[in-house]
């Protein structure tokens, strides 16, 4: 016999929220992870009184039937923390947590996608050209902070351009965490660590001379 279709719709909320909650999981992900379940259908149905089970019994069945290959998964704020130099009040704090890309809210609990890093401290007013953001954007990726095209005043294709030059000429290359926001797909090899080591005139220089830029022979001219 069927439940009463409103109890049933407040009873899917609950077992949506649980399994991202437990799975550290986007709502969205949970949704369709619980709608495309042979555990959902039975339910529907209303077979095997599937729907009289507790949630946590009907979350434990939906687990033990995904595969969560490929799904973004995601850590506490106080698990982030602990990979910046940045006290946990600090990114808790609302104009702060909400610079973090992909943030989200479960149960009254903030969670961020694994690999997030808390953004860099960039002032738009000493970014002159390109030059400055291959600097800014290598700078932020060795130091593991968050940057991207609107830190930096620029298109996301031609900020997609300057980490494909740098991938390419072996400064940077890509971690695998799977981290889609800004530059977080990347961290530095060993000839970009010890390349944005120098001054930033130094690091700019040996960057525009493997990249080829005309701007590389301008910067080591004023530095002679």
């Amino acid at each position: 016999m069927n439940a009463e279709p409103i109890i049933m719709q407040i009873k899917y909320t609950d077992i949506v929220e649980e399994l991202a909650f437990l799975q550290r999981i986007s709502i969205e992900d949970a949704l369709r992870i619980f709608y495309e379940s042979n555990t959902y259908e039975l339910m529907h149905k209303g077979i095997s009184d599937m729907h009289c089970r507790s949630i946590s019994y009907i979350v434990e069945d939906i687990i033990n039937e995904t595969s969560f290959d490929g799904i973004t998964r995601y850590i506490t704020l106080e698990e982030f923390q602990k990979s910046t130099n940045v006290k946990i009040g600090t990114i808790k704090k609302k104009k702060n947590r909400e610079k973090i890309k992909g943030i989200i809210r479960i149960k009254n609990q903030y969670f961020v996608p694994v690999g997030s890093r808390y953004p860099m401290g960039i002032i738009k007013k000493y970014i002159k050209n390109d030059d400055d953001r291959r600097y800014y954007i290598l700078k932020s990726i060795y130091e593991k902070l968050y940057v991207d095209e609107d830190m930096l005043g620029m298109h996301k294709k031609s900020f997609e351009m300057i980490l494909s030059e740098l991938e390419n000429k072996g400064f940077i290359a890509q971690n695998n965490i799977g981290n889609i926001y800004g530059a977080n797909a990347y961290d530095t090899t060993i000839d970009g660590g010890k390349t944005i080591k120098n001054t930033k005139n130094k690091s700019m220089t040996e960057i525009a001379r493997m990249l080829g830029t005309a701007a590389g022979a301008l910067i080591k001219e004023l530095n002679s």
